[in-house]
């Protein structure tokens, strides 16, 4: 699922910003650098978490899923200067569907000018079903399990 969700937000700013730079995150970012003259935006996952359980016999919860877009933007000499940018990244990544759920910008923050470069960051989630792989085994389910053939037999 992480494979999907980064793949469809470098996918959409890759769409957006035609002329960008596009990449996960680099192991080691102290020493990235990127070649575009416009600017570069750099994918991470930062972790996910997972909703409490409410079912007795199955794990069927949620997960949201945490990223962070870095956004770099080069040859600008003032915060006013990234603001269209900044528009046309909330444009492009708000509400984006992907797997029909939609993805949800949670902050906007400046970062640092590294190098002459401007760096911004957006966080995002977007949240998935998360149901078991195994089999129930309880004694519960088995009852549960004749219950409904019961049911569908009348």
């Amino acid at each position: 699922m992480i494979e999907i969700i980064e793949n469809s937000i470098k996918i959409k700013l890759l769409e957006t910003f035609k002329n960008f730079e596009v990449e996960s995150f680099p192991a080691d970012f102290e020493k990235f650098s990127f070649f575009s003259h416009n600017g570069c935006f750099l994918v991470r996952y930062e972790g996910s978490k997972m909703a409490d359980q409410h079912t007795a016999i199955a794990v069927k919860e949620e997960e949201t899923y945490n990223f962070t877009v870095f956004m770099a933007l080069r040859y600008i000499n003032r915060h006013e200067e990234a603001y269209t940018k900044i528009k046309d990244l909330k444009k492009a990544l708000n509400g984006l569907p992907i797997l029909n759920k939609k993805l949800r910008i949670t902050s906007i923050n400046y970062e640092d000018v590294i190098d002459g470069d401007f760096w911004y960051s957006v966080s995002l989630t977007i949240t998935f079903p998360l149901i078991d792989n195994y089999p129930d085994l309880s004694n519960c389910s088995e009852i549960i399990g004749k219950v409904q053939f019961i049911k569908e037999a009348i």
